[in-house]
């Protein structure tokens, strides 16, 4: 596990990417944007970290190997349905895909992608998530996502050439 310490008071997110060399750099990147971040290469390490720790968002890249992203966020969404989890790929996947995949993911982000666009795209998700518990009875916070409950989209990424 690859954590990079900071103040409490920033949104936790937990990234899965097996390529080492990512994961450190969107590590390093969205903590210079402002959130407490701690990463992995593999997705039963990250089932590990999350029985842990509380996480306000997960971060998962699609081809992960022992089990794949999609699965890997049908688990988080089974054992933790407050955590926004949004899913990293070079394959982009349009909203009736991720529908179809019923992962409970709000969001998708393509690659090549700029850290300041990845964290404004998860501040706004986790920012959703705050606003909806704050709004909601407890015992609606505790149920499963459903995709009525929440929306997902893609981030919207704009190539230079």
């Amino acid at each position: 596990m690859i954590t990079a310490t900071s103040h409490q008071t920033k949104p936790k997110v937990l990234i899965v990417n097996d390529n080492a060399t990512e994961l450190g750099s969107l590590l390093a990147g969205l903590e210079s944007e402002g959130f407490q971040v701690s990463g992995t290469t593999d997705a039963q390490t990250a089932l590990e970290i999350l029985a842990e720790t509380t996480f306000q968002a997960v971060l998962i890249d699609l081809m992960i190997p022992d089990i794949n992203g999609l699965r890997l966020a049908r688990l988080i969404r089974e054992d933790y349905p407050a955590i926004k989890t949004m899913l990293i790929s070079d394959y982009f996947l349009s909203p009736v895909q991720l529908a179809k995949a019923d992962t409970g993911v709000v969001g998708f982000i393509p690659r090549p992608f700029h850290f300041k666009e990845i964290a404004s795209f998860v501040k706004e998700k986790v920012n959703a998530l705050s606003a909806q518990t704050a709004q909601a009875p407890k015992s609606e916070t505790s149920e499963s996502r459903t995709p009525s409950q929440v929306p997902f989209d893609v981030l919207s990424v704009r190539y230079s050439y």
